[in-house]
């Protein structure tokens, strides 16, 4: 069958003729066009992945006709929405009641996200908005989903203040905000999100001081906040959290001495906090955290001598990468 045969049963025939479909994964491929209407006669379909292709025109509202339908990925396309009526697909998914993950990442959807995106399943775990032309407050809708896991709405155009709300949704494990126009602080609320294990806020403009409270986390591994407008002091609660990985908090304007408790995050690797105005001596206490292998100091205003158990950890440990420029 050539491509072109392909492409025309694809869009004229497969929802007619495999009525008891229920899979379909027509990933990083060439189909182009619409999303073809007669998809969604499947009406047994349960997971979509039409991701990585070329497909154009807005998000059909037919996939309301799968009620059954748990995983819709329509990433890495070309679809569109810049009215409200093109996102009369969002009230439609409300008939999906199993939905459980919904992916509309790197597309052309502009606007702001209509509130009915709170009238999806009460299933739905996964949410992903980023890569788009998203803009306005972050959508109020998403407070009605208590079981979402993960949270996606990086590199769009969102503004506004980040809700305290989103520390009510106990689920969530991975939240993914950066490279948007967020202003105002990080919501204390985040530390109650007990859960939590990858915290991305980078590139928005956050300002005030880095909530302590932070450290009440309890299994995080990555805090990603740099590029932001932070200032005030680095809290010594963070390097108390014995599951924290990475932290990044470079180009913000934190400043005081860096806290002697960061020799107790252990299994950290990644420590970055360059371009800030962070003073005094490198404490010491950093040598013992035996995990490290890049650390990311310059462009602050440190003095004194490196700490001599840096110097030995860098000599035996090989791997590691030491910036103090």
């Amino acid at each position: 069958m050539n491509f072109q045969l392909q492409i025309f049963f694809f869009q004229s025939c497969i929802g007619n003729s495999l009525p008891d479909l229920q899979g379909i994964w027509l990933a990083d491929n060439f189909f182009h066009g619409h999303v073809p209407p007669s998809l969604t006669n499947a009406s047994k379909l349960h997971h979509i992945d039409i991701s990585c292709n070329k497909f154009t025109g807005v998000v059909p509202s037919s996939f309301g006709k799968l009620p059954k339908l748990s995983r819709l990925n329509l990433e890495l396309n070309k679809l569109q929405a810049s009215s409200k009526q093109h996102w009369n697909f969002m009230d439609s998914l409300a008939n999906c009641i199993e939905l459980s993950e919904f992916l509309v990442a790197n597309n052309y959807l502009a606007g702001q996200v209509p509130n009915s995106v709170g009238n999806l399943s009460s299933q739905l775990q996964g949410i992903y908005f980023g890569g788009n032309q998203l803009s306005g407050d972050f959508p109020s809708g998403i407070a009605n989903h208590r079981n979402l896991v993960i949270v996606s709405l990086s590199h769009d155009k969102f503004t506004g203040v980040l809700p305290e709300w989103l520390g009510a949704l106990n689920s969530l494990q991975v939240v993914q905000l950066r490279n948007n126009f967020f202003k105002g602080l990080i919501p204390s609320s985040f530390s109650n999100i007990s859960l939590l294990m990858y915290l991305d806020l980078e590139w928005n403009q956050l300002n005030g001081p880095i909530p302590s409270s932070l450290g009440n986390l309890q299994v995080p591994q990555e805090l990603l906040i740099s590029s932001n407008n932070l200032h005030g002091t680095i809290p010594k609660e963070i390097f108390t959290i014995p599951t924290l990985v990475r932290i990044t908090l470079s180009c913000n304007s934190l400043h005081a001495p860096l806290h002697a408790n960061i020799g107790n995050a252990k299994q950290l690797t990644y420590l970055q906090i360059s371009s800030n105005n962070l003073s005094g001596e490198i404490p010491s206490t950093l040598g013992t955290c035996e995990s490290l292998e890049v650390i990311e100091l310059g462009h602050n205003v440190f003095s004194g001598s490196i700490p001599p158990c840096l110097a030995i950890y860098v000599t035996y440990k090989f791997s590691t990468c030491l910036a103090i420029w």
